[in-house]
């Protein structure tokens, strides 16, 4: 083999072994991640997604928020699920839902992800038990990475989030 071949050769496998390639997740999985929102506009944020049986696509995608506070939008208590059935390729996936925003990552094994997530949340995203300061609500809490870790199975359907809320003028 020639010099050349060689650096050739192992420029490419270090090239390779940089881009992170992605895993496939575990089937039937539910992940689970904590995102580091500001305690100003929610003392906590949990980010939950399941994934499919045959391991192909994430199936529903649950935010749930504590103590949400934004100009628009404020809930002691707040959750949204949405049916998203967002195909993985590669290991890789983008969801755009309605009410949380944009979510992006990779499984880095296949019991751990991790991405980004922008969160826009508005009324009309199914978000519950919220009271609108404003008729046309919307909250942009900013854009966060995160990190999930399998925990445990799936439910076979999550339960939808009840749908309680209070206009306030």
């Amino acid at each position: 083999m020639s010099p050349r071949r060689l650096i050739l050769g192992i420029a490419a496998l270090l090239v390779s072994a940089g881009c992170g390639a992605a895993a496939q997740p575990q089937p039937g999985t539910r992940f689970v991640a904590i995102l580091p929102v500001p305690v100003d506009q929610a003392s906590r944020a949990v980010l939950t997604f399941d994934i499919s049986d045959d391991g192909r696509l994430i199936e529903y995608l649950l935010l749930d928020l504590t103590d949400l506070e934004c100009a628009t939008v404020g809930a002691e208590r707040s959750n949204f699920l949405q049916l998203v059935n967002a195909p993985i390729e590669a290991g890789r996936f983008t969801v755009e839902s309605s009410g949380v925003g944009v979510l992006s990552g990779q499984f880095v094994s296949p019991t751990h992800a991790r991405g980004d997530v922008t969160l826009h949340i508005d009324t009309l995203g199914a978000l519950t038990n919220f009271i609108i300061h404003d008729p046309d609500a919307s909250c942009d809490l900013g854009t966060y990475q995160w990190e999930a870790e399998a925990a445990g199975e799936a439910p076979p359907t999550p339960t939808a989030p009840s749908l309680p809320y209070e206009v306030v003028p």
